[in-house]
């Protein structure tokens, strides 16, 4: 009976530890810099001067499947999708999210080209570290200028 009690706390233990999978999912880093390359500060304050509250990662499949996105804290510097994405080839792109729910206006920011993996059921795609350049300045050019702080 003993050994009854230790695979039943076995099983509730490995159960509880499950992931939902119904598609593939995505990592990445970023860092926030200035449109010239220059270093804002530490992660707080490069995502505090822009405005930036959030980084947006938009998945578009390449063969109709859907399209989505995922939200992280500005200031965590990565984010790990859940395990939703359909298999197949997805394109990725990067936004800032202002402290609105917005993302950034065009032209205040440049993220990397859309990004083409192999997405498959399980597999966690990475996309490295990926650079976000933007206005780090307070005021009507900030990359989100309506809002000059929101952390």
């Amino acid at each position: 009976m003993n050994t009854l009690k230790h695979i039943l706390v076995l099983m509730a233990a490995l159960w509880s530890g499950c992931v939902e999978i119904n598609g593939g999912a995505v990592e990445l880093n970023w860092t926030l810099r200035g449109f010239n390359g220059e270093n804002i500060g530490d992660q707080t304050e490069r995502c505090e001067m822009p405005g930036v509250k959030d980084v947006r990662i938009v998945w578009v499949h390449q063969e109709g499947l859907g399209t989505g996105f995922s939200q992280f804290p500005c200031v965590d510097g990565q984010g790990t999708t859940p395990f939703e994405i359909p298999d197949g080839q997805v394109a990725f792109s990067t936004q800032p999210v202002c402290c609105d729910g917005t993302p950034g206006p065009a032209g205040s920011y440049q993220a990397p080209a859309p990004i083409v993996r192999a997405v498959t059921l399980g597999q966690v795609v990475s996309l490295r570290t990926l650079l976000i350049e933007v206005e780090p300045q307070a005021g009507p050019q900030a990359t989100c200028p309506a809002i000059s702080s929101c952390l």
